[in-house]
This record gives structure tokens, sequence and C-alpha cells, in this order.
């Protein structure tokens, strides 16, 4: 199918932009319609995920998201041959699951950065479903550059059943340990410990070394990994090899005790000695930059 033949949509998750992208759009998109319309969830107001018609991609508002979305990740990319309101009634089909015990749970599929998550782990006939209607999917998320779903392959698992839209207990467990790492970058952002000014993929890039050490040596839960991030970014990614650190880790995970409360109570001495390191680490990284 020509391109000719479908339209382009974008598919925005408006919490990464509350004040930012529902404006955005409303004054320069021809339509756009808040999933979240008819829902409980539609008092979120511009935080809600929007999906937007792009007739002329090269349009200044088009680039504008476009710019944010490096930055923080908040639009999918949709080229369907179906009109707007189709599009947003199936997709909206899609944004509760049922997780058992008459629970349910919103599915953020329009985030960029859960979205390959939620390929790998939801259930391939729910989600060629939710791909019927598409002819592509792209999204960046981690990544710098645009990522193609597989919706021609999706295709195969299509299923002329009803199929519930469910999340068990292990797929959102999995989902939560997949997307760990982006709570730690947008804590440690939000904390003015990583710049926010610099592209998320190279964000995300410089702390998953840092997050998969912090998982090797069995850190638990998010709050301590993402303090040993922190420390690796303040005293350099080696921060850990020193012997008094060390210590201090294991105990951590031997005694489940809080990884940033142990940390604190190391001699000024230790603190000193790994910021002269990191200070002499980076001197020679810059020499040898420039040479």
């Amino acid at each position: 199918m020509s391109h000719a033949e479908t339209k382009l949509y974008g598919l925005l998750d408006g919490a990464r932009y509350p004040e930012a992208l529902g404006p955005l759009v409303l004054e320069f998109a021809s339509e756009v319609r808040s999933l979240f319309d008819g829902l409980p969830e539609e008092e979120a107001g511009y935080a809600a995920p929007f999906l937007v018609q792009i007739d002329d991609a090269s349009a200044d508002w088009v680039k504008q998201i476009d710019t944010m979305d490096q930055f923080n990740p908040c639009m999918t990319l949709i080229r369907s041959k179906h009109e707007i309101d189709a599009l947003c009634a199936h997709l909206r089909c899609f944004l509760i699951a049922d997780i058992g015990d008459d629970m349910t749970a919103l599915v953020r599929y329009f985030d960029p950065r859960v979205l390959p998550a939620l390929l790998d782990v939801w259930d391939r006939h729910v989600l060629a479903l939710l791909t019927s209607p598409m002819e592509t999917w792209l999204y960046r998320g981690h990544a710098s550059e645009w990522i193609k779903v597989n919706v021609e392959g999706l295709k195969g698992f299509s299923s002329p059943e009803p199929i519930a839209i469910t999340l068990s207990a292990e797929q959102i467990d999995e989902l939560e340990r997949r997307c760990d790492l982006d709570a730690v970058v947008e804590t440690l952002t939000d904390l003015g410990e990583m710049d926010a000014d610099t592209p998320y993929a190279d964000r995300y890039g410089a702390l998953e070394p840092m997050y998969r050490r912090a998982l090797r040596w069995g850190l638990a839960n998010t709050r301590d990994r993402m303090t040993f991030c922190s420390f690796c970014l303040r005293y350099g990614s080696a921060f850990d090899q020193q012997s008094h650190v060390k210590d201090v880790i294991e105990m951590a995970v031997r005694e489940s005790c809080p990884l940033e409360d142990l940390l604190q109570t190391l001699p000024q001495y230790v603190w000193e000695r790994l910021a002269r390191r990191n200070e002499v680490r980076g001197a020679t990284a810059d020499t040898e930059a420039g040479t």
C-alpha cells in the first residue's frame, strides 16, 4: 500500500510534556483525539495520550515534537488507512488490561520507552489485534534512530475469536523489570545528576553499564540500583572497586540494608580519594581526546 493511500498519525504520551504537548497539537494539528475521552482517566487532561493527524511531516510543530521526543520520549508514528476516529476507538480498546482479582491496569503502549518491552512480553495474539489497522509503527524510545515494529510479522498471529486484554502477574513483573532503568534515568535527571539537555538515548546508554553492574552485585530494588548509579556518576564508573565501598555493597546485599545509608557511614577520606581518582581519570581522558 502506498503512502498516498494511508494517513500518518502521531501517538503522543501527553504525560511526558503535560504543559506543552496538548496545547501545541490542539493549536496546529488538523485532527486531535484523546485516547482517554469517555474513560474515567479523561480527567488527566493534557497528560493523556493523544492521537494526532500529521498532514505535513515537515511542519514546524511536528519538528518541534520530534525534537521533544529525542530528549524525553513521547511519540510513536503510525501509518494507517483508517480515519482518526476509527483508529482512536481501536487503540482505546487496548488501554486497560485485566490483571486478575477484579483489578485492572493501564497499558502504556503509547510510551515509546515501554513499547519495546510490551512487544516482547504481551501475547502475540493481542499484539496482532492491536496492530491490525496499522501499515507501519515506528518508535525511538531508547534509541537515537527510528525502530520499525514488525507489524507484518504479527499479522500471522491474528485470531478470528475475541481476545481478552490481560496481563499476568509474571508479565507485569517482567514489564517492571524491563522499565526499571527508565525509572532510574528519569529520577537522576529530575535530581540534576544527569543533564536533561542530553538526548535520552545518550543518557540511557551511558547509565546502562552502571545499572547492569548494580544488577551483578545483586542489588535487589530500584532505590539501591539508583543509589549505585548515582555514586558511579559522581565518583566514576569504577567507584565500587574501592575496598571499603565493596564491603558496604556486599553488606547491603547480604543484610538487605539500604545502600545509601551504608555508604554514608564511610569515612570522608574514602570519598576524597575517590574524587581525586575520578578527577585524574577525567583529565587523562581529556588529554587523550585532544591528541
